[in-house]
C-alpha cells in the first residue's frame, strides 16, 4: 500500500517535469550517456520517453555502449500491471526502431502490482531482451536524492509546505 505523503509528493508534480527529473537521473549518472527525451509529452511515442545508452565494461578494456529506452509512467495512485507490462514488450517494443534495445526501464510516480512483477522477472530469468528494470516511486525518489540532491531539497520544502510531515 502506498503511504498518503508518497503519493502527496509526487501528485504535486505534473508529468512532464516527471519525465524531464528522469532524464536529469539519467544524465547525471556516469552508468550512461547520450539521454535524449524522444518526443514531446503525450505525443504517440509508443512508451518511448527517453533513450540513453548504458556504459558497460568488463574491467579491463571493452566499454560498450548499450541502448536504454525509458518509459516514464506518472500516476501516483495507480499500479503499472502486468497487462501494462505485456503490451509494452509484445505489441509496442517491436515497433521501435535503430539499433537493438537492450534495457527497458519502466519509471512510475506510483507502483508495480504482483503480476507486474512477476512477469518482470520470469521475462528477465529467461534472459529475454531487452532487460526490463522497474524504478517504482521509492526507487525515483532515492535516484533524485542521490543525483539530484537540490531538487530533492526543493521537493522536500515544497512537500512540507502543502503536505506537512517529512515526504521527499
Amino acid at each position: 500500500m502506498r503511504s498518503s505523503s508518497a503519493i502527496c509528493v509526487w501528485g504535486h508534480l505534473d508529468a512532464d517535469f516527471v519525465e524531464q527529473l528522469v532524464a536529469q537521473v539519467l544524465d547525471q549518472s556516469p552508468a550512461y550517456v547520450r539521454v535524449n527525451r524522444l518526443m514531446h509529452l503525450n505525443a504517440p511515442d509508443s512508451g518511448r520517453d527517453i533513450e540513453a545508452y548504458c556504459l558497460v565494461s568488463d574491467g579491463l578494456t571493452e566499454t560498450r555502449h548499450e541502448r536504454a529506452i525509458v518509459q516514464v509512467r506518472h500516476r501516483p495512485t495507480r499500479s503499472v500491471s502486468g497487462t501494462d507490462i505485456a503490451e509494452l514488450v509484445h505489441a509496442k517494443l517491436p515497433l521501435w526502431e535503430g539499433e537493438p534495445i537492450r534495457r527497458l526501464i519502466i519509471a512510475t510516480t506510483g507502483s508495480f502490482t504482483q503480476d507486474a512483477v512477476r512477469l518482470i522477472d520470469d521475462h528477465n530469468f529467461a534472459a529475454k531482451r531487452p532487460t526490463i528494470i522497474a524504478w517504482s516511486s521509492h526507487e525515483l525518489q532515492a535516484l533524485i536524492r542521490k543525483f539530484l540532491p537540490t531538487v530533492a531539497d526543493d521537493l522536500r520544502t515544497q512537500h512540507q509546505r502543502c503536505c506537512g510531515g517529512g515526504g521527499f
